[in-house]
């Protein structure tokens, strides 16, 4: 059992998890003065945050993806003047502007001398600001309510692999692979798509990913040996028992682009009550590409494993 959350405060994994920064980077970024630890243990060196620096972890990430240099996103949170913080993002936004026109334009050149129309580019998504995330608390980041509910035990099948979060992308092919299957078998799928996200994919550079898909009962063993003949040598479709197990539910609305503020405020909540334990973090696709194209409309689960010791 995790059991560090109580008051707010949480390992440097459990933060991790809670942020989608890798161990590795909050370490840089302490030695940089860029996300400090709210307590570093003077015998052991171990670091401990508070929940209340989900918000600015969330703003330093996003900072970094945009390719803003260490030393300015320093300087941008650790400012409290709300115009100049956005004056130094700005800044920034703009030299990024004036890259990507160089670009746009090398593509463009390119595309007509091949002939090759452009292609229609994705709705943008609605975000939140940077300003709100820096004064906000972790639990209003995403709105949502939490649901505390015991997750029964089911078959499943289901293809594993270890990869980084920036190649999530192999989920695609693998629920292709697993839905064949499915057919193949003959089972009876029993729930919606779903994957099992492993502590060491948010922790280290590389991790476990299991996408699944729920069925009534195991497969017939005859059905698995024909499936094992059969199976695309790229992934390795198995039968899986998944256990039963008590978890705090947050539901996500649309593109999972930003599913971590979710997880910053689900992982919040918890860290306040104690109640985190050791396990996978459960994703469950209600709403998805395969019911609808239409981003806003999809909804994920994203449930945290958690042993309940009182009323929430």
């Amino acid at each position: 059992m995790a059991g560090s959350g109580r008051n707010g405060m949480v390992t440097i994994g459990e933060f991790s998890r809670m942020t989608h920064l890798t161990v590795k980077a909050l370490r840089h970024y302490d030695a940089q003065g860029v996300l400090v630890p709210h307590h570093v243990d003077d015998v052991t060196g171990y670091r401990s945050y508070s929940v209340t620096q989900v918000p600015l972890a969330q703003v330093v990430r996003r900072l970094r993806d945009l390719g803003m240099p260490l030393d300015e996103v320093r300087s941008v949170v650790s400012t409290a003047d709300v115009g100049e913080r956005t004056a130094r993002i700005g800044e920034h936004l703009d030299r990024m502007e004036r890259q990507l026109d160089e670009v746009r334009g090398a593509v463009g050149t390119l595309r007509a001398l091949l002939g090759l129309d452009a292609p229609a580019g994705p709705a943008p998504a609605p975000g939140r600001t940077l300003d709100h995330l820096l004064d906000a608390d972790a639990t209003d980041a995403a709105g949502g309510e939490v649901e505390f509910r015991a997750e029964p035990a089911t078959w499943a099948l289901a293809a594993r692999t270890r990869l980084s979060l920036a190649m999530a992308g192999w989920t695609a092919p693998a629920y292709a692979a697993i839905d064949a299957a499915v057919q193949a078998v003959g089972a009876e799928q029993a729930g919606a798509h779903g994957a099992l996200f492993y502590p060491d994919l948010f922790e280290r550079e590389q991790g476990t990913l299991v996408a699944y898909v729920p069925v009534a009962e195991r497969p017939a063993p005859d059905a698995l040996a024909a499936l094992a003949d059969a199976a695309d040598a790229s992934v390795e479709v198995r039968p899986m028992r998944l256990h039963e197990t008590e978890v705090a539910v947050m539901v996500h609305r649309g593109t999972c682009a930003d599913i971590d503020w979710t997880y910053g405020a689900l992982g919040s909540y918890v860290a306040r009550r104690a109640l985190g334990v050791d396990g996978p973090i459960r994703e469950t696709f209600v709403v998805s590409a395969v019911h609808t194209p239409d981003v806003s409309l999809h909804r994920t689960e994203v449930a945290w494993p958690v042993f309940r010791t009182r009323a929430a």
